[in-house]
C-alpha cells in the first residue's frame, strides 16, 4: 500500500495527473480513510498525496464535505513525523483558502 501511495503522490505533481485521479472519486475517499492509517508511511504519503489534490479546485471539493477528515487534519498537523505534519498542515491552508474565496 505504501508504495502505491507514494507512486500516486508523485502522479498527482502534474494537473495531467492529477485530472485523471480526480475523475475516479472513490480515490480521494480511499485516500481521506488512509488519514487513521496506524501506520506513519502510510499517514506520510496519504497525506502527501491529499496536499497534492488539494492544489486542484475539483480536489478541494471532494475534500471540504467531510467534518471528520479536517478534524483529523488538524490533529496530524502536531504529528511527530515533520512531513506528514507539513502535508497535512498544506491540505488545510488549500481548503482555508477555497472557503475563503467562496466567500467572495
Amino acid at each position: 500500500v505504501q508504495c502505491v501511495l507514494m507512486v500516486l503522490g508523485n502522479l498527482v505533481l502534474d494537473s495531467a495527473g492529477r485530472a485523471r485521479v480526480l475523475s475516479q472519486e472513490r480515490v480521494v475517499e480511499r485516500l481521506l480513510g488512509m488519514l487513521w492509517s496506524p501506520h506513519n508511511k502510510t499517514l506520510r504519503f496519504a497525506a502527501g498525496a491529499l496536499r497534492n489534490l488539494s492544489s486542484d479546485a475539483r480536489g478541494r471539493r471532494l475534500m471540504e464535505g467531510e467534518a471528520e477528515v479536517v478534524t483529523r487534519l488538524l490533529e496530524l498537523k502536531s504529528h511527530s513525523d515533520a512531513s506528514t505534519a507539513r502535508y497535512a498542515a498544506a491540505v488545510l491552508k488549500h481548503l482555508r483558502a477555497n472557503r475563503q474565496s467562496s466567500k467572495r
